[in-house]
């Protein structure tokens, strides 16, 4: 995440979540897909909703920086 960001993680707070019922493993690898890569909030909340769901292994896509 780009210093000095912060205050755009207080916009995403609780933005995302799994479906409910929703299982990851650890041992499978995950891909988090992003189209604009500005703060790195977004992908930044996102994983963690991925990590405390157990998912370990995580990749990261982005297909342009802002």
């Amino acid at each position: 995440m780009i210093a000095g960001c912060e205050c755009c993680l207080s916009y995403l707070k609780n933005a995302f979540a799994l479906v409910a019922g929703a299982r990851l493993t650890h041992d499978l690898k995950y891909v988090l897909a992003d189209d604009v890569f500005t703060t790195g909030s977004t992908l930044y909340s996102c994983a963690h909703v991925l990590r405390h769901a157990w998912a370990l292994n995580l990749d990261i896509v982005i297909f342009a920086h802002g």
